[in-house]
């Protein structure tokens, strides 16, 4: 008896695994989408990362990212992250394409960061698919009241270095004053601090520099402002300390950095001078008169006789100049109209040329497609269509600028085009379907060529 219970057992879960795992598989998604902010509740100008991840089973080309437009919001930077990394998930495998944008908020109060799209275009073998996300809700604090004079909207984490790169020098002598501020926060946004404590003191400003680096993971900027400084008069000068205020979001108030002040020994210049003059005595205006060397009033030039032949041949060189000018132009002239000519019915007539073709041969259906497609770009780009290949396409239409969503098309649809030249006849390829898609490919690149 236990021996027939257990052959039946058996035989029950041999008939039931499978069963249940392909309810799991059909339960599993292929793809889906993930979006996140790193911090819900940011305080104005602190900066936050918006995530967008795609998790695909099996990693579809020419995939298009529709980002919202963060309204409210200064976009830092865009960066890719790694294509094709691979994750396991619920004991499945996914590819994971990302995308995440650096933010910083303008305003205080509830701001909504719209849904995110990513498209998956159509091919003869598949439909076009759209992936929409949930909108996200942030909420903005307000920087806190009672800000230290000198804030100038600097939020994050910074230190803060005044370098000179002279304390000796002579009445005229520039000093070069370099302000480094590091740190991970909006330096993208912050202008140079006001000097206004050197008074007297010529200050002319020099470019600000900015540089970011990835150190652990954390995005680490370094700001330079400079300053070209020039003392007044001889003797010991002082700079007075400087500071430099931030708040900071995670201690949740401002900070000053203080830099102590330092001296600088001015030696008298050339002629033992003391003391520059004033700014406003350099812009006093020129008054005394000066002294102009006459010039006789009966000046004459004697102008030598030229004869008829002269004057001839005055006439003969422009018009000959004039009439080979007119060739060369009138030849261009005529070849440029048939250029735009050809340009302007390119997508017209190679639509023909497509709807003309005979679906009997799928090689020779596929070669006459290629064909299409690349005499297409060779008539609208003005090209010879021997330097237009599918191998060369795609550089062609990088150089003029093609959006990058409409070459990936065009690559796909050659890619289809090739694909199907090894369909057997007896499968029944959709042959209407591969020409609607390559006609509505063309017709989407002729517009982009008409906007560039």
């Amino acid at each position: 008896m236990r021996r027939l219970i257990c052959v039946w057992l058996s035989y029950s879960l041999l008939f039931l695994l499978p069963a249940v795992q392909a309810q799991e598989q059909e339960g599993f998604q292929d793809y889906y989408l993930e979006v996140i902010v790193t911090n819900n509740a940011p305080f104005v100008g602190e900066q936050i990362d918006y995530v967008f991840r795609f998790y695909a089973a099996q990693l579809p080309t020419g995939l298009i990212y529709d980002l919202p437009d963060f309204a409210d919001f200064w976009v830092v930077e865009t960066m890719n992250g790694a294509e094709n990394r691979v994750e396991t998930r619920n004991g499945r495998q996914y590819f994971v394409g990302e995308r995440r944008v650096i933010l910083a908020p303008m305003r205080a109060g509830t701001i909504t960061i719209e849904p995110a799209t990513l498209i998956i275009p159509e091919t003869v073998f598949r439909e076009e698919e759209r992936f929409t996300t949930e909108a996200i809700t942030v909420a903005v604090q307000p920087l806190p009241p009672g800000a230290p004079d000198g804030f100038n909207g600097a939020v994050g984490q910074f230190q803060a270095e005044i370098t000179v790169d002279r304390t000796a020098l002579t009445l005229g002598q520039p000093i070069r004053l370099t302000m480094q501020i590091t740190g991970a926060g909006n330096l993208e946004f912050l202008s140079a601090p006001d000097l206004h404590f050197l008074e007297g003191w010529r200050v002319y400003t020099n470019l600000t520099r900015y540089t970011v680096n990835s150190v652990s993971g954390l995005r680490v900027g370094e700001k330079f402002f400079e300053w070209l400084v020039i003392p007044p008069r001889t003797g010991s000068q002082s700079f007075p300390a400087i500071s430099f205020v931030f708040f900071d979001p995670q201690a949740g108030e401002y900070r000053i950095i203080v830099e102590p002040s330092f001296t600088v020994n001015v030696l008298p210049g050339d002629n033992n001078t003391q003391e520059l003059p004033s700014v406003d005595q350099l812009n006093e205006p020129i008054t005394s008169a000066l002294s102009i060397r006459p010039v006789s009033a009966h000046f004459r030039m004697n102008s030598p006789k030229l004869g008829g032949f002269f004057w001839l041949l005055w006439i003969i060189a422009p018009l000959i100049t004039v009439v080979c000018a007119a060739r060369v132009y009138g030849k261009q002239y005529l070849a440029f109209r048939r250029r735009r000519a050809h340009r302007a019915t390119a997508l017209e007539r190679t639509s023909r040329r497509i709807q003309e073709i005979k679906f009997n041969n799928p090689q020779r259906v596929g070669e006459q497609l290629v064909a299409a497609i690349c005499g297409y770009a060779a008539d609208k780009l003005g090209i010879s269509a021997k330097s237009v290949k599918p191998a060369t396409i795609q550089a062609i239409l990088y150089q003029r600028q093609v959006a990058p969503e409409i070459i990936s098309v065009i690559l796909d649809s050659l890619k289809d085009v090739d694909a199907i030249r090894y369909v057997p006849n007896e499968l029944g390829a959709d042959w209407e379907k591969l020409v609607r898609q390559t006609i509505a490919t063309l017709t989407d690149l002729d517009g982009e060529l008409e906007k560039s």
